[in-house]
């Protein structure tokens, strides 16, 4: 019964949350938080806009993410419907008074939290440009099954590929609902580097081939639908010398690993976690289509039968595929950037990773290929 419930949650929320779109507006800030009183300086402003359905993506692969090692994660997971979307306000990303504020501090504080990582993972690949985005705590143990991990630490390492600049990053995400003061998000963002910072001692002590050339801080402010402020991210940048790393399709794997197990797809999940190279028949039965110009992998996500009529493609990019495959060594030489046409947005759900949604399938007699 319980597995019924789950369907039926997510294939009600893909036709609610496909029509919610939201604007976030993305300030960085000056990097030097010492000083107590006084405003934030902003250095610079961008605007993150995204679907619900994609954050409600994007909150999925974080959690998956950092289970990723746990052997029975296959049980106890049943698709990936998220209970988080009746937080959300329809008109603008804000979070809904009535369904925040009864709900316990434990809760409330682990729901504000989910939704920032997701905020996050979508600010990391749109605005960082960092396609990789992996569970901090969750890949150390993977690689190193005896790693001494001890004391505050990031939410995730980010990953562009075997270039020199910017090359593998920290990230650690906080949230905050309604802050009272500016200092408040000053002290957030400060714990935020000191974890980034330990981090970096826990890698450099248990992956020590692995080397960090950039941390982030990051804040998700969130206000209630009734407030005048308007919900945000703020993030420092630390500069930090350029150094390189060489062995990262552990981290490229590990990434693609979250993507393919919420579609439930887990001959391929379970390669990618165990660091293996996919061959042919790993990928028989997905069909090869251009998308607007991109040649991608689309896959029939595997839904219960009952629910054929709401089923959706999931996807691939073909490059991308030949990196896991080992047909392709430079990762960083792909581009992630493709132009959707406005008036066909609505029937796909594009990430800059690479991973595609694609609501128009033929058997419902749309095609936008």
């Amino acid at each position: 019964m319980v597995d019924v419930i789950k369907e039926i949650k997510l294939y009600n929320s893909i036709a609610k949350e496909k029509r919610k779109k939201y604007t976030l507006t993305v300030e960085e800030l000056e990097e030097n938080l010492a000083l107590s009183r006084g405003s934030l300086n902003v250095i610079n402003q961008k605007k993150l806009n995204f679907s619900a359905f994609a954050l409600w993506i994007a909150v999925a692969r974080c959690w998956t993410s950092k289970e990723l090692t746990d052997p029975e994660l296959e049980r106890k997971s049943n698709g990936f419907a998220l209970l988080y979307g009746d937080m959300l306000s329809e008109e603008k990303f804000a979070l809904i008074s009535s369904g925040i504020e009864p709900v316990r501090d434990f809760s409330k504080t682990s729901g504000i939290g989910q939704i920032a990582q997701g905020v996050n993972f979508l600010f990391a690949q749109e605005i960082l440009k960092f396609p990789i985005v992996v569970d901090f705590e969750s890949f150390i143990k993977n690689k190193n099954s005896h790693a001494e991990i001890t004391g505050p630490r990031p939410d995730f390492i980010l990953h562009k590929d075997n270039t020199v600049e910017n090359n593998i990053a920290l990230l650690e995400s906080k949230g905050q609902y309604n802050p009272p003061l500016t200092s408040s998000t000053k002290i957030v963002l400060k714990k935020a580097l000191k974890q980034c910072e330990n981090g970096r001692l826990i890698i450099s002590n248990n992956l020590p081939m692995y080397n960090i050339s950039k941390t982030f801080g990051t804040a998700v402010i969130f206000y209630n639908e009734q407030s005048s402020e308007s919900s945000k991210i703020q993030y420092v940048d630390p500069e930090y010398p350029n150094e390189n790393s060489t062995n990262n399709l552990d981290l490229i794997r590990y990434h693609y690993a979250s993507w393919f197990f919420i579609m439930k797809n887990f001959v391929i999940y379970k390669k990618l976690i165990n660091n293996e190279f996919l061959v042919e028949s790993d990928i028989k039965k997905a069909r090869k289509k251009k998308i607007f110009g991109q040649p991608f992998y689309l896959f029939k996500y595997n839904a219960e039968e009952r629910f054929e009529g709401y089923g959706f493609d999931y996807g691939l990019r073909v490059e991308v595929v030949d990196v896991l495959m080992g047909k392709k060594q430079k990762f960083n030489e792909i581009q992630f950037d493709i132009n959707i046409k406005d008036t066909q947005k609505n029937n796909f759900e594009y990430f800059k990773d690479g991973t595609i949604i694609y609501f128009g399938s033929e058997k419902m007699g749309k095609t936008y290929i």
